[in-house]
């Protein structure tokens, strides 16, 4: 009796197709290696030198605080390419165009978790719901009146208490902001304003443009 063949079957493919960002051995080649410790350290950077890099990790971040899972990369082509990267431009040219602010593209990807993806429950399976045309219009609509800021106007919190932390407790709205910026730059000499120039260069590289301060109403 002829003896009976026994076939090993396999339970990995002959031929995967693996994405061409993974080495052989599955881990990520030395160009996305490099791109996730870009993405890692994002936080680093001040808002206003943003670019897709850190919006999109930023978009990752907060996808991890709420989710509680990492979006996963797709490790196909090279970085400056991959889908992900397009995704996050796209993004950002339906924000502003070729040059967005950068502070507006934080606060859309933040207006996105807190006022749309959290209090809704929606589950964000693509980076594709961030350039949404509806979502992108209801937020510009909603940012412009934002925008709208007189002498008036209170500071934001996060720069209240920047202020408050310095001991400037004086400086509570955007008037008031106006007015040390002048003053310094009529005397920037002027020891007793030191406080108030750290506190525009603090805030300035934590994304506020002070340029804004110059043509308040």
């Amino acid at each position: 009796m002829a003896r009976r063949k026994t076939r090993t079957i396999s339970l990995v493919p002959d031929k995967v197709k693996k994405p061409s960002g993974l080495k052989k051995d599955g881990s990520p080649n030395s160009s996305w290696r490099k791109f996730k410790e870009r993405l890692e350290v994002y936080e680093k950077v001040p808002v206003k030198d943003w670019g897709p890099d850190q919006a999109l990790a930023h978009v990752f971040k907060r996808y991890t605080d709420h989710f509680d899972i990492d979006f996963s990369l797709s490790y196909s082509g090279p970085p400056t390419k991959c889908s992900e990267i397009y995704c996050t431009k796209r993004m950002m040219t339906l924000l502003g165009g070729d040059e967005p602010s950068m502070v507006m593209v934080k606060d859309f990807i933040d207006w996105s978790f807190d006022k749309v993806i959290i209090p809704k429950k929606i589950p964000v399976e693509t980076l594709a719901f961030f350039f949404a045309p509806k979502l992108v219009r209801e937020f510009k609509a909603k940012y412009k009146r934002a925008m709208k800021i007189t002498r008036s106007s209170q500071l934001p919190p996060d720069i209240e208490k920047v202020a408050a932390s310095m001991g400037l407790d004086d400086i509570v709205t955007y008037g008031d902001l106006a007015f040390v910026k002048k003053a310094i730059e009529s005397n920037p000499d002027n020891k007793a304003y030191k406080p108030y120039l750290t506190l525009l260069k603090q805030i300035g590289s934590a994304g506020f443009n002070t340029s804004t301060l110059d043509s308040l109403e």
